[in-house]
């Protein structure tokens, strides 16, 4: 009696007729990524970890918050996005902010690029002693080299505006 309806593959269309194709979705989601979004819908529990990998005691291995951030923007998850958002923003130091602030991930998010920014301008002189900025810039290869160069200049203009603006009133 059930045997029909509970067919793998096998669903009735509008006319009535039963369809046997199976319905694949293809989706460019990694598997560990897609194994956390799953795991989020079924328990509405994500782990985010400062340095992805860790298997946890229950659920799936952790794995990069930009990567949940986006997945779960494609997939129209919001309130995983924002869960992602709010740790990637929670999470910037004056170590890891120069790779993330010149990253193509911050390039394609705004949102996310406008809080990196404002962490960069704020913390800007503390940044450039870390040993993390220097081997950035070290290591930055050619064809990116000119690119990340215009930005962090903008980016230091910007910043240093108000002491210019305080510089030129002392001296008025």
């Amino acid at each position: 009696m059930f045997a029909s309806s509970f067919s793998e593959g096998a669903y009735s269309l509008a006319t009535g007729e039963t369809c046997t194709h199976k319905r694949v979705i293809s989706t460019d989601i990694d598997f560990d990524t897609l194994h956390n979004i799953l795991h989020y819908l079924y328990t509405n529990q994500i782990y985010f970890h400062s340095k992805p990998g860790k298997q946890q005691s229950t659920g799936p291995t952790t794995v990069d918050a930009q990567r949940i951030y986006e997945a779960a923007d494609r997939l129209l998850l919001t309130d995983l996005k924002f869960k992602a958002e709010d740790f990637l923003n929670h999470t910037c130091d004056i170590q890891n902010i120069t790779p993330r602030m010149f990253s193509e991930f911050a390039a394609r998010h705004e949102d996310l690029n406008i809080s990196y920014r404002y962490f960069f301008r704020t913390h800007l002189s503390s940044i450039i002693a870390t040993p993390k900025f220097d081997e950035f810039f070290d290591n930055l290869e050619d064809p990116d080299a000119h690119k990340v160069n215009a930005k962090f200049r903008k980016l230091v203009q910007i910043a240093l505006c108000p002491m210019k603006r305080l510089e030129t009133m002392a001296s008025e």
